[in-house]
């Protein structure tokens, strides 16, 4: 349901960006199929992008600087592979 409701508020912003940012009114009916095919792109992004930026696994909570986590050690703004 959450995916949905990312979906559905990007969905509303770009159109809205969209309507506001051009120089010459356009119709809702010519600028929704690309505020969809956006819009499922960025909700995609938005929510596999912290699972496949932590190697497939979504941690319980953040990790802290130096901990060891799983097959990482964490660092500030760097995450150093420990194999």
């Amino acid at each position: 349901m959450a995916v949905l409701g990312s979906a559905v508020v990007v969905f509303a912003v770009l159109l809205f960006g969209a309507r506001v940012l051009l120089a010459r009114r356009a119709p809702v009916h010519a600028l929704w199929p690309a505020a969809v095919l956006d819009a499922a792109a960025r909700t995609l992004a938005l929510n596999l992008g912290g699972t496949v930026a932590s190697g497939g696994h979504a941690p319980d909570r953040p990790p802290v600087a130096g901990e060891a986590s799983g097959c990482h050690y964490v660092i500030p703004f760097t995450v150093i592979d420990a194999q």
